[in-house]
């Protein structure tokens, strides 16, 4: 009798894919100017993504036995880069799979921020040596200098995943992320009570955001014998701020040993949610799925007073006790009643229930007295300033709908829905509103040749009591009276989330076949919200948009395709305002409490953006199988205008607004040589090689009245006659020309 042949242990295979090459700019662009010296910038080039000269290399690599058993897997890309990411995947096939990530991903400001303060990134921002206090542009200038504006994103991530049968699926994940860098912030109460604008300095980032979780699925049969899947999960959420506040040295009345401002960073939180899945087969043709989640958000970090300069007026907290809890309930029934009609019955509760408690901010004179003692600046504002009381604002959503889609023949599918949506607001606008919504839909396919998809839906929301007086104000402000009050808002504004509205929405996309080869993809889109304001009501009153598009793609044969595209959209909105006399004292039925410095007018703002957008491609291959030719190009343009009208038909002050405008521009050119095999293999390689070269031409020009005079110093004086100041760091204008080449080794 032969001994039994042991199995020949499994080999491995191996494939990869390595690219290295250089890249470089052709036309030396600008990466450090301002918009109000009417330069150009690289850093919306950069915002998101760090594209720059210089050697660059890309790997993917991958291992696995000939079972199929085992396989490994490894990725990096734009390596050394601050938006280089890298990979690993490993599994064994049926049991166990892991995988783990790194990516960093920049998100870029500004590289032609100006400031003066010392210590940027850092929680102490001093003035420098020599700084003169009520500083202006003429002593100004000779302290500023240049500094990036940004936030660097790392991300460590790891997802496990074990299922040790048919039965069960169990997946654990973890993330990492850490910001650091500076964010434009702004600062406000330096100087006199009401003499100095804004101050904007570099605010120091440096926060931790862990993400986790845990869950596991169970696939069975019933007791009645239909199949169904459970599933329970744990998901948390830790966010932790390495500062609690920084320090800003006041640049107007402190001069370099004065007064200094304190503002505080974001709080750390968490957050633990638990949840529930169920999907089961039911008779009669029938499946239900739900889920039931329930989520703790806490936040209790320590108040931080503004100030220094008055340590021993007391807070009436000594933190927020930040307590929310949030409960959603989802379900779901389809049932087959027909083998061509098809229902969907649903139901959505979901609760916001906001246990923080409500603190109040007294003043130390009598209720309803102006305060004096201010809660929010050092400066012991005597003017207007008010006690005031946080808002607990809790509300419960619930949504109902039933759906029918009847599939008659091949050709067509069809299908009505209806959906109602209520809220239900504590410390809000409104009490409570109601909305219904009714909706079609259909798809017809006569030939293979021609797809058509549409939809149709229109829905009314309306509010049952609106009393922002009472429900908000009132709470949020007591012992005071809106007349008395310049934190009250205008009674009669209506806020377009929880206002009454008409909305229409219509979709409509073709695809058709001309000839064989060529696809022609035409698309229409609609919506409009009009909302229901009553006379001398203030607010949105209309807001529609509308686009329509075209795409072609024409394969000419197997070497030659073009693609065209091609779309226009369109936006309008009309609110109603009001100006009011700085002095008035309107009634609660009138249209104004008082916060303007003109004669009661009312106005009406129209607000147009239109945007064109072409793209074009075309991908040739001049050897087939070994030169690749593509050309691609991408155009937008995009106008804003906004229209005042004033009742009284006078101009306004100033004039209307400029337009503002958009343009992009991208090309991309890139050609992609396979060395012949032979040639390859007699150099020792067995794979392929490809040669790439790559032309890319990139341009951005914004025009924006606001933003693009804003100099550190040169906003109009204010009453004391000193300017606010900013950071002039806003420049989206860039014109780049790159060039890169690369080798790509393949196995």
């Amino acid at each position: 009798m032969k001994a039994p042949v042991a199995e020949p242990v499994p080999y491995w295979w191996f494939h990869g894919d390595i690219e290295v090459g250089g890249r470089f700019f052709t036309n030396n662009p600008q990466k450090n100017g301002s918009a109000y010296l009417n330069q150009k910038s690289l850093a919306k080039y950069y915002e998101y993504s760090d594209i720059r000269p210089g050697p660059f290399g890309n790997v993917w690599l991958s291992a696995g036995t000939s079972d199929g058993l085992y396989q490994f897997d490894f990725g990096a890309k734009n390596i050394g880069y601050d938006d280089q990411s890298y990979f690993l995947d490993l599994s064994q096939a049926g049991t166990h799979y892991l995988s783990a990530g790194w990516d960093e991903t920049p998100h870029l400001y500004s590289t032609s921020a100006q400031t003066f303060y010392q210590g940027v990134g850092t929680t102490n921002l001093t003035l420098p040596p020599g700084y003169v206090k009520n500083a202006t542009g003429s002593n100004i200038v000779p302290y500023l200098y240049q500094t990036d504006i940004g936030i660097q994103r790392d991300t460590g991530s790891v997802q496990y995943r074990w299922t040790p049968d048919d039965a069960w699926d169990v997946k654990a994940d973890y993330s990492h992320l850490h910001r650091s860098g500076t964010q434009v912030d702004g600062v406000v109460g330096f100087g006199t009570a009401f003499g100095y604008g804004p101050t904007q300095v570099p605010r120091p980032v440096d926060d931790t955001t862990q993400n986790y979780g845990l869950n596991g699925e169970y696939v069975g049969t019933s007791p009645w014998g239909k199949r169904f899947n459970f599933k329970v999960a744990y998901n948390g959420s830790t966010y932790t701020d390495a500062f609690t506040s920084y320090t800003i040295a006041d640049p107007i009345t402190g001069g370099v040993s004065g007064n200094t401002a304190r503002e505080s960073t974001w709080p750390s939180n968490n957050a633990n949610g638990f949840s529930g899945t169920l999907g089961a087969d039911l008779p009669w043709q029938s499946r239900y799925a739900g889920t039931l989640n329930y989520t703790m958000m806490r936040q209790n970090d320590a108040f931080i007073p503004m100030s220094f300069q008055n340590p021993t007026f007391p807070l009436p907290a000594s933190s927020l006790n930040g307590a929310i809890n949030t409960l959603l309930s989802n379900n779901i029934i389809t049932t087959k009643l027909t083998p061509d009609l098809t229902s969907k019955l649903s139901y959505r509760y979901y609760n916001f229930e906001n246990d923080t408690p409500q603190i109040l901010f007294p003043c130390t004179t009598a209720p309803g007295a102006n305060c004096t003692t201010a809660w929010v600046s050092y400066d012991q504002l005597t003017a207007g300033e008010k006690q005031i009381q946080s808002l607990s604002m809790h509300y419960t959503k619930q949504n109902a709908g039933a759906d029918l889609n009847w599939r008659p023949s091949r050709e067509w599918n069809l299908g009505v829905g209806y959906g109602f949506e209520r809220y239900d607001w504590t410390q809000a606008d409104v009490d409570t509103t109601n909305e219904n919504t009714g909706k079609v839909f259909v798809d017809w396919k006569p030939v293979n040749a021609i797809t058509v998809r549409s939809s149709a839906s229109y829905s009314e929301r309306r509010y049952n009591n609106y009393d922002y007086v009472d429900f908000v104000g009132n709470i949020q402000f007591p012992n005071t009276t809106p007349a008395g009050n310049g934190y009250f808002y205008s009674p009669a504004y209506r806020q377009l989330m929880i206002d009454d509205r008409d909305r229409w929405k219509v979709n409509l996309a073709v695809d058709l076949v001309v000839v064989q080869g060529l696809t022609v993809t035409p698309t229409f889109k609609y919506q409009d919200d009009n909302y229901q304001l009553a006379s001398g009501e203030l607010g949105m009153t209309d807001s529609r948009s509308w686009s329509a598009g075209i795409d072609m793609t024409y394969a000419i044969n197997r070497d030659t395709s073009i693609s065209l595209g091609y779309m226009y959209e369109n936006y309008n909105q009309n609110l109603n305002g009001q100006s009011c006399d700085l002095n008035a004292v309107i009634p609660i039925g009138g249209l104004c409490v008082s916060h303007s410095t003109s004669t009661n007018v009312g106005v009406q703002t129209s607000d147009q953006t239109t945007v064109n957008t072409f793209i074009a491609g075309v991908r040739y291959a001049a050897i087939p199988d070994q030169l690749n030719l593509s050309l691609r190009y991408a155009l937008s343009r995009g106008v804003d205008n906004m229209v005042i009208n004033q009742s009284n038909s006078a101009v306004p002050t100033g004039g209307q607004y400029l337009p503002d405008s958009t343009w992009f521009q991208r090309l991309d050119a890139e050609a992609a040589y396979k060395f012949d095999k032979e040639a390859v293999a007699q150099l020792g390689w067995k794979g392929d090689i490809v040669a790439k070269l790559h032309y890319t031409w990139e341009s951005n020009s914004v025009s924006n009245w606001q933003n693009d005079p804003l100099a550190p110093y040169n906003v109009p004086a204010l009453a004391s006659g000193t300017s606010a100041i900013f950071m002039a760091y806003d420049n989206p204008n860039y014109n780049v020309q790159m060039l890169s080449a690369s080798l790509a080794f393949k196995w």
